[in-house]
């Protein structure tokens, strides 16, 4: 990669849960409105431990990507059946994070690879239906790191905000200079049981073929073509929306989003479309002026580096 790209990347929750995006609540919206006093304890925590984990462990190959590669196919949607992790402990695990400093946890409990490391009945593709048979989820959950759990957040349906929140998401992966153009290319909103979803490459012919977009990956899909590292499990991911637009699918009725449901539910598409829009618009400015379009520098790379000592 050279200094004039680089990569844009961030967490669906990370930028669904954003204080620059949720700084825009209005009365009318269901915005969630983050207690300051908390958000500021996160960000003060600084240091904790991102673990992507599961049975691909078994072959010692990165999580997804190894799918099709080094792993075969067939071998490695069937390694959930020799998973048992005997000696996971989660205390452990937390100790370990703590001794070291850390002073929270975040775990995928589910991969783009489609297996959930916690129970479920949307899928057999589960830690339930391993040789193991512990939700590994809830047993991090209630590992005690310095007394702080995102469990209630996961599961707070009694919370008022629970049922109406929106949760926005962007691969936000680009070529340097071009994030306007990926606005809406792999985004999406989900609220309630809906996924309103557009999943297109930008189609200019230098990002697709840069190596840093997904855009190269969209259009081989469009030329049907497969991406081996997700699995028929991962829910609408290298799938394609139909036309050029954006799709609405209900993933409670229809988790394998195949019914367009965008013209039949068109007050819904216009409310999830408009909620999407105000997001973008408020963080977009933002994150320009933090230099997030920025083409990769030494000099950007050492004052980073020097924030971090």
């Amino acid at each position: 990669m050279t200094h004039t790209q680089r990569y844009h990347l961030a967490a669906t929750l990370a930028l669904a849960l954003s204080a620059e995006s949720l700084r825009a609540a209005d009365a009318d919206q269901p915005w969630l409105k983050p207690d300051p006093a908390a958000l500021k304890r996160w960000q003060e925590m600084r240091f904790g431990m991102f673990i992507h984990w599961g049975p691909v462990s078994l072959t010692h190959h990165e999580i997804g990507w190894s799918r099709g590669a080094q792993t075969p196919i067939e071998e490695y949607d069937n390694l959930y059946k020799k998973f048992n992790p005997v000696k996971f402990n989660a205390d452990e695990w937390a100790a370990v994070a703590k001794a070291a400093g850390m002073k929270y946890m975040v775990l995928t409990t589910k991969h783009h690879d489609g297996f959930c490391l916690f129970a479920t009945k949307e899928t057999d593709y589960n830690v339930m239906n391993s040789p193991f048979r512990r939700d590994v989820t809830k047993e991090l959950a209630d590992a005690s790191l310095d007394g702080c759990s995102l469990l209630p957040f996961l599961v707070g349906k009694d919370d008022p905000w629970f049922a109406d929140r929106m949760i926005f998401q962007h691969n936000a992966r680009w070529p340097s200079g071009t994030a306007a153009q990926h606005k809406d290319c792999m985004a999406g909103v989900r609220w309630r049981d809906c996924l309103f979803v557009r999943s297109r490459s930008c189609g200019e012919t230098a990002c697709i073929r840069s190596g840093v977009s997904q855009c190269g990956a969209l259009e081989n899909v469009a030329r049907g073509g497969t991406v081996a590292t997700y699995t028929k499990n991962a829910q609408f991911i290298w799938g394609l929306t139909p036309g050029d637009g954006w799709a609405l699918y209900d993933v409670r009725k229809d988790p394998a989003c195949r019914t367009n449901l965008a013209s039949k539910e068109k007050s819904t598409a216009d409310k999830l479309h408009q909620a999407y829009d105000k997001w973008w618009n408020t963080i977009y400015p933002e994150m320009i002026a933090a230099g997030g379009d920025a083409p990769l520098t030494q000099a950007a790379v050492q004052r980073v580096k020097g924030k971090r000592k």
